[in-house]
């Protein structure tokens, strides 16, 4: 009876694997599928050790982990090697206590050989309100130290100059949480070192404050680089300090130019689909930076944040590419926006990036939410292909409902949306098969 199971389990399996990648399979990657079969999966519980929990996750092969809390006092690190990684951990609870560093940690660096591993991370719930606050948080344009203190010049002391001095945040209630010394400190962080062949990430939940952004812990919900193939879907998003999703090309993206020649751009990526996604009061709701292409925006609900959907350069010297290319932005539902509801910069191509069936709600008077006096807006820089649509490009300037043609693909209502509207929105994220719990 065993043998019958395993080899109807196993048959069912192959017929997966060939469906989906006999095309392109080599026999390495027959072999690999048949060994990850044989495996079984492997089950961890809250019981186990960071050491053990890292070096299963490291293995690959299948990985469930069992129901409960997990906390976890320091990060842990996976570093991958050939073997396809596909983790469960519905009803898993990953709590960050005072994590310095990103919670969950995946390096592609450690793999050899010309067999790129795969990743599935289906479920779970990661809390990082507590997570040390990495060193290139955002922080709000103009805010001045609590205690009125000044500088060597008698100049009143900016909000970050003032917390660099003290190692401290803006705390949610009575608790602060500590500034870390890591550069990042996101919940999940994907360094690809193009070595690792597709991500999927689905139905997870991070919460990164009970507020806003401004009270949260930790950086970003998930952070990706450097991967071929990336989905993200079904996931929910709230009160992330840096980005609910953020995508990003690495800095060091350039061939070396040749003598005479301008530098040319590596592509690191095939294709990166965002789709049906809820982002809530997050400083950046879902960003691609560094110039990275091939990004589709599809059927987000992006919902109180700070910028809601962006294609960012970066602005401290870091940039990596010059433009972005190919994006696309379908049916996302975007409102109560503290700054840009949409900021589009560097886009390259007339016809190569797709607007259709957005439904932004601008509400242009002051900002009322977060009472910083800004407007709420769809902003662009020299952005080519809202331009050709019939979107003025201002520069850096504001572009208001009255400078977007009908023909755009983004349609304008001005006000914030009713909360039966966003409820809606929300119904229709869960209806797709979005996180529930």
């Amino acid at each position: 009876m065993f043998l019958a199971r395993f080899f109807v389990h196993g048959f069912r399996k192959m017929v997966y694997f060939s469906r989906k990648n006999f095309l392109n399979a080599s026999q390495d990657d027959f072999t690999l599928e048949a060994r990850v079969m044989l495996m079984g999966t492997t089950t961890l519980r809250p019981s186990d050790s960071l050491s053990k929990i890292s070096s299963t996750l490291s293995k690959g092969g299948n990985v469930t982990f069992a129901k409960g809390d997990y906390t976890f006092g320091k990060s842990v690190d996976v570093r991958l090697g050939k073997t396809d990684l596909n983790v469960t951990a519905t009803g898993a609870n990953f709590i960050s206590d005072g994590v310095n560093g990103n919670l969950f940690t995946i390096n592609g660096g450690g793999v050899r050989g010309t067999k790129k591993p795969t990743i599935e991370w289906k479920g779970g719930t990661f809390d990082i309100r507590n997570q040390r606050l990495s060193t290139t948080r955002p922080l709000p344009k103009g805010e001045k130290a609590p205690d009125g203190s000044r500088d060597s010049k008698g100049r009143p002391k900016s909000l970050e100059q003032y917390e660099k001095e003290q190692k401290i945040s803006r705390g949610s209630g009575t608790e602060v949480n500590k500034l870390g010394t890591r550069a990042t400190a996101d919940a999940i962080h994907v360094r690809g070192n193009e070595r690792i062949k597709e991500l999927t990430i689905d139905r997870i939940e991070v919460k990164g404050s009970d507020k806003d952004w401004r009270t949260a812990g930790g950086d970003s919900g998930v952070f990706v680089t450097d991967v071929d193939d990336v989905t993200i879907k079904n996931s929910k998003f709230k009160g992330l300090r840096d980005a609910g999703i953020y995508v990003s090309d690495t800095a060091d993206e350039f061939f070396p130019a040749e003598k005479g020649k301008k530098r040319e751009r590596r592509p690191r990526t095939n294709s990166i689909e965002l789709t049906n996604n809820l982002v809530e009061d997050s400083y950046d709701g879902i960003t691609a930076k560094r110039g990275v292409d091939n990004v589709n925006f599809q059927n987000n609900v992006l919902i109180g944040n700070e910028v809601g959907a962006s294609l960012k350069i970066n602005g401290d010297g870091r940039k990596a590419g010059e433009s972005f290319e190919d994006a696309s932005f379908v049916g996302n539902f975007i409102s109560e926006s503290g700054d840009d509801a949409l900021f589009l910069e560097e886009t390259e191509g007339v016809d190569s990036n797709t607007f259709k069936s957005n439904r932004v709600f601008l509400d242009e008077a002051r900002d009322s939410k977060f009472k910083d006096k800004r407007e709420r807006n769809v902003r662009t820089r020299n952005a080519d292909e809202i331009t050709a649509k019939g979107v003025k490009d201002t520069g850096n300037k504001f572009v208001t409902s009255e400078g977007i043609a009908k023909d755009s693909g983004v349609t304008i209502n001005n006000g914030f949306a009713s909360k039966s509207q966003e409820d809606a929105a929300k119904t229709t994220f869960r209806q797709r098969g979005g996180f529930t719990g």
